[in-house]
């Protein structure tokens, strides 16, 4: 244990000073993080006209304006339902461009570590090369979060049965919900994140998975 906490801590050491000389590391993960950003944007402001669309009336049988288109509770599950599209559709772009976004970096620091200057372009074509395992990795992760969503809204609903824990719901207890499917998470995609960043995909050996292992776990709990 102390080896591995060694370990973690010199990887750390590593990484901030892999990003002190190179600050064109960030580029690709903040690239994510903006596109994600607008996608998330985009297809909130998406919602109204297509609401619109399906739901309102003409102001009258000649008239070819439409009236606004007011949420109610009649209307609300119709709404979430057309939603859901636009909703995963965003979550599912955030998880393919972080992904993404990881590989290039890879890319980045195998060059830096083999002694050649770093080349934003030829990761992005290393990243475009290699877009079935992207593919592949993105959809497996999307599929976990869809079954973290559903795990989540179950606990959440069984809790708002139970008359102490109610008050809490939605603040203490959802991080305390949140925590261990994050850590879920960390376990079921630190070995294949490994094994997506190998230029041969061979799978990570005992030690380098125990101790990215280590590593997200501390990010999570931090």
């Amino acid at each position: 244990m102390p080896t591995s906490l060694v370990t973690v801590r010199s990887l750390v050491d590593r990484t901030f000073t892999l990003l002190r000389a190179h600050p064109i590391f960030a580029l690709p993960v903040l690239a994510a993080d903006l596109i994600g950003f607008a996608a998330m944007h985009i297809q909130h402001a998406l919602h109204q006209p297509l609401f619109a669309l399906i739901f309102s009336n003409s102001d009258s049988v000649i008239s070819t304006t439409k009236s606004a288109f007011v949420l109610t509770p009649e209307n609300a599950p119709k709404a979430a339902i057309l939603a859901i599209p636009l909703v995963w559709g965003a979550y599912f772009l955030n998880v393919f461009f972080y992904t993404g976004a990881l590989l290039m970096t890879c890319a980045l620091v195998r060059k830096v570590s083999g002694g050649e200057s770093t080349d934003l372009r030829a990761a992005l074509v290393y990243a475009v090369e290699n877009w079935r395992r992207l593919l592949r990795f993105s959809i497996s992760m999307f599929g976990a979060l869809i079954i973290a969503v559903f795990v989540f809204g179950y606990l959440v609903t069984m809790s708002m049965k139970v008359t102490w824990l109610a008050p809490k719901v939605g603040r203490d207890f959802s991080y305390l919900t949140v925590l261990p499917l994050e850590i879920a998470f960390v376990y079921l995609f630190t070995r294949p994140a490994l094994k997506l960043l190998s230029k041969t995909e061979t799978s990570p050996s005992q030690s380098s998975g125990h101790t990215a292992t280590y590593f997200g776990l501390i990010t999570i709990v931090t």
